[in-house]
C-alpha cells in the first residue's frame, strides 16, 4: 500500500448511504469547477471583445492587446517571458495537432532559440520577430517555417 493511503476505505466496502453522499458531493464539486471555467472563458471574451485606449487615445481591442503582448515576448527570445509566451502560442496553434506533430513544433522552436541567441540579439529578434508576424499574417515563404534546419 503506498503511503497516505492507509485509512481509504474502497468503494466497495462503503455503505449505500456513504456512497451516496460521496457521490453527491463529487457532483456539487463537478459543478462548481464547471461554473469556475465558464465564468473565466466569459471574462477572457469580455476583454476580447472590448474597446481600450492607449496613453495617446488610440482606441484598441482587448484581441489586439493579447496579441501586441504574446508578440512582444514571442518577439524577444532573450526576454524571460519568451517561454511562457511560446507555451502559450504552442496551445493556442496546436489544439488540433498531434503529439507527434507538437513534439516537432517543440523541437522546432527550441532551434530558433539557439540560432537567435547564436546570433547577433537585435538582429535575431528582428528575424523571429518578423518570421513569426508574417506566419500569423499567412504571407511568410514556406522556407521560413521549413523542416530544415538552414534556418
Amino acid at each position: 500500500m503506498r503511503k497516505g493511503q492507509e485509512n481509504l476505505i474502497p468503494f466497495s466496502e462503503r455503505t449505500e448511504e456513504e456512497a451516496r453522499e460521496n457521490g453527491r458531493k463529487g457532483g456539487k464539486a463537478s459543478g462548481a469547477a464547471r461554473r469556475r471555467k465558464a465564468d473565466l472563458r466569459r471574462m477572457a471574451q469580455d476583454i476580447l471583445d472590448g474597446t481600450y485606449t492607449d496613453k495617446n487615445g488610440k482606441p484598441f481591442t482587448g484581441a489586439e492587446l493579447i496579441r501586441s503582448g504574446l508578440l512582444a515576448n514571442l518577439g524577444n527570445p532573450n526576454s524571460k517571458n519568451w517561454g511562457k509566451a511560446m507555451d502559450i502560442f504552442i496551445q493556442l496553434t496546436g489544439a488540433n495537432m498531434s503529439p507527434e506533430q507538437k513534439a516537432k513544433l517543440k523541437a522546432e522552436t527550441q532551434l530558433a532559440k539557439a540560432k537567435a541567441k547564436a546570433a547577433d540579439p537585435k538582429q535575431a529578434v528582428s528575424t523571429v520577430n518578423d518570421n513569426f508576424l508574417e506566419a500569423l499574417n499567412a504571407t511568410a515563404e514556406e522556407d521560413d517555417w521549413s523542416d530544415n534546419d538552414d534556418g
